[in-house]
């Protein structure tokens, strides 16, 4: 989703000294299919993820909830691939949408140091009465070593469903955050869950270079 929309922030932004130049590295999923529901959603989370219905052949609870899966493809195959072909450094993020916000907040508690910085847009947290954020809040706990920073962002008019889960996620951080775990947050007026990426892309780049000032000599190579 959005990949102009990254294009043209990235370039903007890179062009004025903002940011560092950055690939951007998408890897597709679909609606409709398993391949949606099946990469993205945590292992935990695998009865309601869908509010809208599904077609009764793509709704065994089966196929849902193998983000474990996807992000150990991420981290033996995606990465090495790229740190192979391309002169990169270690900075890098990682970003989602939706189903898409559900993977980045499972990753940053399962395997924070996989990356530097999260961003997760109107992430969907409400599945299976909100086992994403019960699990995010414990895994927060545990988070230590390099500072990590997460962006939230959420539509202004977005359903009560998803707006009550980011309210929780962001108690979460409030109650069980560590010193090390920053993170900074947005609410887009008047926009709905798939406007809300568009506005939020710079903000969240923006937010996450001001975090990288302001932590430089943490990552700073040895």
């Amino acid at each position: 989703f959005n990949l102009k929309r990254w294009d043209e922030t990235i370039s903007k932004l890179s062009e004025q000294g903002s940011i560092n130049d950055s690939i951007v590295v998408a890897i597709p999923n679909l609606f409709w299919i398993d391949s949606r529901n099946r990469d993205l959603v945590p292992p935990y989370a695998r009865q309601d993820v869908q509010i809208e219905a599904r077609p009764s052949d793509m709704n065994a609870s089966e196929i849902f909830g193998k983000a474990d899966l996807f992000l150990g493809f991420i981290e033996n195959e995606v990465l090495p691939f790229i740190e192979k072909e391309y002169p990169i450094n270690d900075n890098r993020v990682l970003s989602g949408f939706s189903a898409g916000g559900s993977f980045v907040l499972y990753t940053i508690t399962t395997n924070p140091g996989l990356f530097t910085g999260y961003f997760a847009f109107s992430p969907a947290a409400w599945y299976d009465d909100s086992v994403v954020v019960k699990e995010f809040s414990k895994g927060l706990k545990s988070i230590s070593g390099t500072p990590l920073f997460l962006y939230l962002s959420l539509g202004g008019a977005e359903n009560e469903i998803i707006t009550g889960s980011f309210k929780g996620l962001l108690s979460a951080i409030d109650l069980d955050a560590p010193e090390n775990f920053k993170s900074d947050y947005s609410y887009s007026e008047g926009a709905g869950h798939t406007e809300n990426p568009y506005v939020s892309v710079p903000k969240a780049l923006k937010a996450y270079y001001k975090f990288r000032v302001e932590n430089n000599k943490s990552f700073e190579r040895p």
